[in-house]
């Protein structure tokens, strides 16, 4: 969501550039630049950092209200949460929970969830174990975003279902998301 160099060219200035380490410039260079020491001193200046805090958050909320654009939802998610199955070596099935709130990775919201009643590689059962678990816990988000096609999605649905979860209007909104076929 944020692009960093078009962020710090538009508040700090285009005549001035980033420094990516070692291969840019010595470190100890970098700072006796001026342009280097002048981008030290506008970071560390407290009312830049506070604009450049305000602007994160406006990046922020245009991310979710395109997201909300470009799913067709009746409301802005505030809060998100994506799920993924993966496999470990084969046997090894653990599902992965993010979660953004307000557009920003909540990492104390994240968890994992170890799959156990599902034998061999299962893809959808796994993620309909992992979905059940999560939503017996309550404290539901706004978006259940899961990775993965109309299967995934028709799971994510079920799940729903079998936890007696609303969806859709004042109930959760679940959409899935899957990576374009190429021909």
């Amino acid at each position: 969501l944020l692009d960093v160099h078009r962020l710090h060219q538009r508040f700090l200035g285009k005549q001035h550039r980033l420094f990516r380490g070692a291969a840019d410039a010595d470190a100890e260079d970098a700072g006796r630049t001026p342009a280097g020491a002048h981008l030290g001193h506008r970071l560390q200046h407290p009312v830049d950092q506070q604009q450049l805090g305000v602007r994160k958050a406006d990046v922020r909320e245009r991310g979710v209200a395109s997201l909300q654009r470009l799913l067709s939802l009746p409301r802005p998610p505030r809060v998100i949460e994506c799920f993924d199955v993966s496999l470990f070596q084969g046997t090894d099935a653990v599902a992965s929970q993010v979660c953004f709130v307000d557009g920003a990775p909540d990492k104390s919201r994240y968890r994992r969830y170890n799959i156990t009643t599902v034998e061999g590689t299962d893809d959808y059962a796994m993620m309909h174990e992992a979905l059940v678990r999560r939503l017996k816990k309550g404290a539901l988000p706004d978006l259940l975003l899961v990775d993965g096609g109309k299967g995934q999605l028709q799971v994510a649905l079920a799940a729903c279902k079998d936890t007696g979860t609303p969806v859709g209007g004042a109930g959760l909104l679940v959409a899935s998301i899957a990576k374009a076929r190429t021909f």
